[in-house]
């Protein structure tokens, strides 16, 4: 975790990176400082950078300027391919077992992204609201 906040700090320092993408920095690092992280990702981003983050913690994605959730979505088996052929391609072992498709949904508006937030956290939209409204510093809606 010390090595995770002495990188946070490094890339801060940086000279200008064009975009900067981050999958899941904030891996480990819990609710308490997921707010603290993604203020210093607000931070960097308002800079001349482009900061794009995976995470999963709603304190970090509420920093966020846009909000894309991504949704994975399990198709089984095609019907009648079930049996193993001699000589089956990657393609036709993938029909056998299903697949996996992912999409992505930008959250465009105030109210999903409120709607996501909750989904997050696993509580009412109340809480996301509030936590959604500390991040921006405000009082009212986005």
């Amino acid at each position: 975790q010390q090595q995770q906040q002495q990188q946070q700090q490094q890339l801060q320092h940086q000279p200008h990176v064009p975009i900067l993408v981050l999958d899941e920095l904030d891996s480990g690092v819990g609710s308490r400082l997921g707010s603290s992280v993604g203020a210093m990702l607000r931070r960097m981003a308002a800079g001349s950078s482009q900061v794009v983050c995976v995470t999963h913690l709603p304190q970090v994605a509420c920093f966020a300027e846009h909000h894309v959730k991504v949704l994975k979505h399990f198709q089984p088996p095609l019907e009648g391919s079930q049996q193993e052929g001699v000589n089956s391609s990657s393609s036709s072992r993938r029909r056998k077992r299903g697949r996996i498709t992912t999409r992505f949904a930008v959250l465009s508006t105030y109210e999903q992204r409120v709607q996501e937030v909750a989904e997050m956290m696993g509580m009412n939209e109340d809480v996301a609201r509030n936590l959604l409204q500390q991040a921006w510093g405000m009082q009212g809606q986005q």
